[in-house]
């Protein structure tokens, strides 16, 4: 009586190895982008939720902010004088995945004309660490009008494709 062995012969193992890479080689560059696309919506949401906080700032003072530090004020109109504003601390909170109170994948800064009667703002995210790999999308800038706009790698336009 013979008996019948059982098992995987080892063609049918390198044909399962090559199915697993080609998924591999297809699935994780899709995956990368799908990322990508998350994160970019978590700024463009941080940039958002800056600006109305400026907004506040503007109907409280008649001004805006200068500095990031400025949007920290409760109802009574104290400033905290600190960077780790809660203005601050809502908008990157969508994109600080390891909540330590910096932004990972975007650096946000405010530019203004520095005047304490300033009437202009602009809020700028720019990627950084792996969010930086994305060409298409790597700067979004919001101002006081709700002008929107984004540049990708090379600094060309790309508002439409990215807002």
């Amino acid at each position: 009586m013979k008996k019948s062995l059982s098992g995987f012969t080892l063609v049918e193992l390198m044909v399962a190895m090559a199915v697993l890479v080609i998924v591999i080689t297809i699935g994780y560059p899709l995956y990368n982008q799908q990322l990508e696309k998350g994160r970019r919506v978590d700024a463009k949401g941080g940039l958002a939720k800056l600006a109305m906080a400026q907004e506040r700032h503007y109907a409280m003072f008649g001004a805006y902010a200068t500095t990031i530090a400025q949007l920290n004020f409760g109802p009574d109109g104290v400033e905290d004088g600190t960077d780790d504003t809660y203005a601050y601390r809502e908008a990157v909170s969508d994109i600080d995945h390891d909540n330590d109170g910096v932004p990972d994948h975007y650096n946000i800064v405010l530019a203004t004309d520095g005047d304490a009667t300033t009437q202009d703002y602009s809020f700028t995210a720019t990627a950084i660490d792996t969010q930086f790999d994305d060409e298409d999308c790597r700067t979004y800038t919001i101002n006081q009008i709700g002008v929107k706009s984004a540049a990708n790698s090379s600094g060309d336009d790309e508002s439409e494709r990215c807002w």
